[in-house]
């Protein structure tokens, strides 16, 4: 399970990081293949991210911290579903932010 709270918070880090670099140099690139190769890498991130999120949330003891990780873990489909084109900035921070407390929470969760 130690293994898997790592794999979490990595994949978490790498997501944000990933999109910012997106955000800053592959979007201005006008090479389309370099530019899907790269947003399937993100979305591989953010897949392990959902997907690992879900698998401690259903074997961790603890009510609070397995409700807390479940909810965590369905983020993106909950950010997804009020997103849009017009205030996608404000979205993706409310993304990283969201992200970001996950893996914080997961890491004093781990140092507890």
């Amino acid at each position: 399970m130690f293994a898997l709270k790592i794999l979490y918070m990595l994949c978490g880090i790498l997501y944000v990081i990933s999109v910012i670099f997106h955000k800053t140099y592959f979007s201005k690139l006008k090479d389309n293949v370099k530019i899907s190769n790269y947003l399937a890498l993100v979305a591989s991130f953010l897949l392990l991210y959902i997907l690992f999120g879900l698998t401690i949330s259903l074997f961790e003891k603890g009510l609070f911290f397995r409700t807390l990780l479940f909810i965590f873990s369905i983020s993106p489909f909950i950010i997804g579903k009020f997103a849009n084109y017009e205030k996608e900035k404000l979205f993706t921070l409310i993304q990283f932010i969201v992200i970001i407390l996950s893996v914080t929470f997961v890491l004093f969760y781990l140092v507890r």
